[in-house]
């Protein structure tokens, strides 16, 4: 983080150097034949260098205002505590392989749970397909293909075709349908029937013994979401639609993504560990998002406070509500005091409310599986149009909420999922949020075949 924020920086200066050269050469084209002093010359260079740099600063200062924040993490980039030897993005990304690899290989023999709860997952941000368009989809354990029809609907089918294998990812959407690529075969995108077979006399009925099965699919909140139940069962609950989102006035202001390689149960179990908040996030978020404290920052700590509680009515959520706050010099405590509720629902998706004194907005946390031991956590954040420091105050309290999870994406990558943990009375909570996540598994759950499974970057 800190060698992102030190390029950020020095990249205007690099620029403003250059548009100053830049502005020294025109004004010796623009007088040829004037005879210019050393003195003069470098005069001149800096009063035109001067209006263009602050151009330059304007521009910046509207494209941090206005665009979307992008904050993408490869999976080389929160492996071990990075030393000396992982400073080269290479050995990092080594290093982060091995690791991963190693705590695989420790749990060779562990009993992990299943890998793929029964649940609603994130396939595909809104904003990624448009009308028309065909991606591949691969998630959950299988082979998927997820497209829009003409008319605005996203579907998701089985990605194989059952004539003679061809991926469907690699058709086209004709209507209301996809089309396979290599004979032509037709598929509703709501039913998985097959439509038509165009060198076939035989009539539809007869052919639909050859469906593909088709996913149950529910959008909300810029976000595509597909239905997984290990016994084929249909949706028992829904994504809660945020009715700011849907109304607009809260505003998209940006999105991180990140991969962690872990269990899906060690993620939101982190909302029932009241422990771990004030010893991996006790630091103030300019610290980075490693484990080291620096004493620089020392001066200043984040405080917390947390309750868990699970949803009374609605058994598929849990509700963690924090108090947060500063304390300066060991002197002055709980300053800019902050209330956050979060509501998990169901094991993949996160809804973190925030009403701060300037502003309110919502965070959604929305993690998929891809492997057995291998998650993409998706981040978005929007914030109330009505604001209008919004898009600032938005990133900077995107990045704090990052920059906190990404030491908790260190620990994942790290740590062993235990069956059976060591718990003090103070744990209880833990120990009820793996009784309430059990309610995701059913008989058909499969196991994972390979968690040991090398990892390749």
């Amino acid at each position: 983080m800190q060698t992102v924020m030190g390029s950020t920086m020095a990249a205007p200066l690099r620029e403003w150097v250059c548009w100053t050269l830049l502005a020294l050469a025109s004004a010796r084209l623009l007088l040829p034949d004037v005879t210019l002093s050393a003195e003069q010359l470098l005069t001149l260079g800096w009063r035109t260098a001067l209006p263009l740099a602050a151009c330059l600063l304007l521009y910046k200062a509207l494209v941090i205002y206005s665009v979307p924040m992008n904050h993408v993490m490869g999976p080389h980039s929160l492996g071990p505590v990075r030393d000396e030897s992982t400073k080269n993005l290479w050995n990092r990304q080594r290093a982060t392989k091995n690791h991963v690899n190693q705590v695989r290989q420790r749990q060779k023999n562990a009993r992990m749970p299943p890998p793929y709860p029964n649940a609603w997952f994130m396939a595909m941000e809104s904003r990624d397909l448009r009308p028309g368009e065909v991606r591949p989809l691969d998630i959950l354990g299988y082979h998927l293909v997820i497209f829009r029809t003409k008319a605005g609907e996203a579907r998701i089918l089985d990605g194989i075709c059952p004539h003679l294998g061809a991926d469907l990812a690699m058709g086209v959407v004709k209507g209301e349908d996809i089309e396979c690529p290599f004979h032509k075969w037709a598929f509703n995108g709501l039913t998985g029937e097959v439509e038509c077979v165009p060198y076939s006399k035989q009539n539809k009925g007869s052919l639909q013994h050859f469906a593909v099965d088709a996913w149950p699919v529910f959008e909300a909140n810029g976000a595509i979401h597909v239905w997984h139940h290990a016994e084929g069962e249909p949706p028992s609950w829904h994504p809660p639609i945020h009715p700011h989102i849907a109304s607009g006035r809260y505003k998209f202001c940006g999105r991180s993504e990140h991969t962690v390689f872990a269990h899906i149960q060690d993620l939101p179990e982190n909302g029932a560990d009241n422990a771990h908040l004030a010893v991996l996030h006790g630091k103030i978020f300019t610290d980075g998002n490693d484990l080291e404290e620096r004493l620089r920052w020392r001066w200043i700590r984040h405080n917390w406070t947390a309750t868990w509680e699970a949803h009374p009515e609605q058994k598929h959520r849990f509700t963690t509500r924090i108090s947060t706050s500063f304390t300066v010099l060991n002197m002055f405590h709980d300053l800019y005091h902050n209330d956050v509720v979060v509501e998990q629902v169901g094991p993949g998706l996160v809804y973190i409310e925030f009403n701060a004194p300037f502003g309110s907005g919502v965070v959604q946390q929305m993690v998929t599986p891809v492997g057995d031991l291998c998650q993409r956590v998706v981040h978005t954040i929007y914030w109330d149009r009505s604001y209008g420091l919004g898009p600032l105050i938005a990133k900077f309290t995107f990045l704090a909420e990052v920059t906190q999870f990404e030491r908790d994406v260190r620990m994942w990558n790290s740590k062993d999922h235990l069956p059976l943990p060591a718990l003090v009375r103070e744990d209880a909570t833990i120990l009820k949020y793996r009784r309430w996540f059990s309610q995701f598994y059913s008989e058909n759950s499969r196991r994972p075949l390979r968690p040991v499974d090398s990892l390749e970057l």
